[in-house]
């Protein structure tokens, strides 16, 4: 050594620890997540088409005009429609806003299951709304599975009608609307579910600003912390260090 610097490497076989990453440069989405999403895509879907698909039937046969006259009542989330049949010719339905107005929950739910995929897919550039859609989801399939259990339960009054004397011979059928909600149901909380077991994304709820590192008291100015190290070797006389 000629100056009064030196370089003191790292001993062989061992290497410098690496820098740690940010995640958020490069991510790469679980495989969890997206079926996540895709689950609340689904629900958002069916319980719109559940909405305007018939939840309860029921078909009359007239005990005054005769055999050959039905009557059919169909039901959906937004009306009620009565359709009368007579001898081979079906004669104009009747529609009319249905007595319960189920489609307006249903639509929340819709918008809800829509709003938690949308939150889903800002995770990458808006890291907070993880979270948000975490709880969003959460409300979302707890108020389907109480709207679809309250459904369940007008089902039930809707096929006792069969066995009413009073009424007569009604045969009375569950919708295709209702099964597909309760299939959003199951996939809304199996939604939930999976991104409950889901590991903690590895994002940060805000950013950091870039701070400088505290100045070592031990490093020289202007020399790096890291290795190389550079120490500093007072002169010697005897050695002419």
């Amino acid at each position: 050594m000629t100056s009064q610097w030196a370089e003191v490497y790292p001993p062989d076989g061992e290497e410098p620890e690496p820098e740690p990453t940010d995640l958020m440069s490069n991510p790469a989405t679980p495989p969890a997540a997206v079926v996540v999403t895709g689950l609340f895509v689904v629900t958002a879907v069916l319980v719109v088409v559940g909405s305007v698909t018939p939840l309860f039937q029921a078909f009359q046969v007239s005990a005054v005009l005769g055999p050959s006259f039905t009557s059919a009542v169909t039901m959906d989330g937004w009306h009620l429609t009565s359709a009368n049949q007579a001898s081979n010719v079906t004669l104009p339905p009747s529609v009319t806003p249905a007595p319960i107005p189920l489609g307006y929950p249903l639509l929340v739910l819709a918008l809800l299951a829509a709003a938690v995929v949308v939150l889903r897919l800002l995770v990458r550039r808006r890291p907070w709304t993880y979270r948000l859609a975490g709880v969003l989801g959460v409300v979302t399939a707890g108020f389907l599975i109480g709207l679809v259990f309250t459904l369940g339960m007008f089902e039930i009054a809707w096929r006792a009608l069969s066995t009413s004397a009073a009424i007569g011979p009604v045969t009375t059928t569950i919708g295709v609307g209702y099964w597909m909600l309760v299939v959003a149901t199951l996939l809304a909380g199996l939604a939930v579910v999976i991104a409950y077991r889901m590991p903690t994304t590895p994002v940060a709820d805000f950013e950091v600003p870039d701070q400088q590192p505290e100045a070592d008291p031990l490093v020289p100015p202007g020399q790096p912390a890291e290795w190389p190290v550079v120490a500093v070797i007072p002169n010697d006389e005897r050695t002419n260090w």
